[in-house]
């Protein structure tokens, strides 16, 4: 249930944040006051309403992450600091996010702001939605570690989904460097810390969400 209940969360948070807000792509940190405003206010309802949507569907990716501590505890090394150590992270890591789409909720929430308050809010949503990258880190690299230690006769998990974990995990730390910069690669709106980290990220969501998927049919047939 945990992987269809991930899977609608990120069709919910995919039509809110890319489709109703239009935050795909990201507007430039390079941008002046005004075309940052305007970005928002020309979209007041459609923020409002993707803001909704996107709450909703961050929520429902929760028990994905609740359902991967379980299928740890199954594992040979039956770590609870690995285990638990993932849940935080990903609570972390959900919460951000959450975080900042009250922040867009509360950039058009009164329309009158001026144009300078609105580019600060703005400033803060997006450097925290993308730079903060340490905890999601974090926890692709625990479930990674776990399913590389795992010496059960039957994994719980394959070999191949420890080493993907490991690779996202890494490739989610380019976005601390946002902080950095105003353009290029390592820029909010850049490949290496933007679009890059936030691929990988729903790739593995959907990946793990169809692991925990097949975990659940498997144990029903051997019941």
């Amino acid at each position: 249930m945990a992987g269809w209940v991930c899977l609608l969360g990120i069709i919910c948070f995919g039509i809110g944040f890319w489709l109703l807000m239009g935050f795909v792509p990201p507007p430039s940190p390079a941008s002046d006051a005004p075309d940052v405003a305007s970005r928002y206010l020309d979209n007041t309802m459609g923020v409002r309403l993707g803001t909704v949507l996107a709450l909703l569907g961050a929520t429902l990716i929760l028990p994905l992450f609740a359902a991967m501590s379980a299928a740890m505890l199954r594992m040979s090394t039956r770590s609870y600091t690995l285990a638990l150590t993932q849940l935080a992270c990903g609570v972390i890591a959900l919460a951000l996010p959450i975080i900042v789409l009250m922040l867009y909720a509360t950039l058009v929430f009164r329309p009158e702001r001026s144009a300078e308050d609105i580019l600060l809010l703005s400033d803060f949503a997006w450097l925290m939605l993308v730079a903060v990258a340490p905890p999601p880190a974090l926890q692709a690299l625990t479930i990674g570690l776990a399913v590389l230690t795992d010496k059960s006769q039957r994994p719980v998990f394959p070999r191949w989904f420890g080493f993907f974990c490991i690779w996202v995990g890494i490739l989610f730390l380019p976005g601390m460097f946002a902080i950095l910069f105003k353009t290029g690669p390592f820029a909010w709106d850049g490949l290496l810390a933007f679009w890059l980290p936030f691929g990988v990220f729903f790739g593995w969501l959907g990946t793990t969400a169809w692991l925990i998927i097949s975990l659940a049919g498997s144990d029903r047939a051997a019941a």
